[in-house]
């Protein structure tokens, strides 16, 4: 199976499939999936892959912390929301 696979081009004739790109992307600091799925974007489509790729894994993270500062600054008075943020209780 691998050898007809290899023969056919199926594997190992894709840029991602080298060696290359997991230690590439363990060089960055930050996590391995984030960074190696923007450079598996930039390998298939340069600056544009690579920037929607790095948006499609941004942009979830950044609106969950727009909604947990906005629930903040909405509910900040309750003691259960100061404990979360300092990670103590006030009695």
């Amino acid at each position: 199976m691998q050898a007809r696979s290899v023969s056919s081009g199926a594997a190992g004739s894709r840029p991602w499939t080298s060696c290359k790109a997991s230690p590439l992307a363990q060089l960055a600091p930050g996590p391995l999936a984030a960074q190696l799925a923007i450079y598996l974007g930039w390998v298939r489509g340069r600056l544009l892959g690579a920037t929607v790729v790095a948006f499609a894994f941004i942009l979830p993270s950044f609106v969950m912390v727009l909604a947990l500062a906005a629930a903040y600054v909405k509910l900040g008075g309750l003691p259960w929301m100061q404990a979360c943020s300092t990670g103590s209780v006030r009695r």
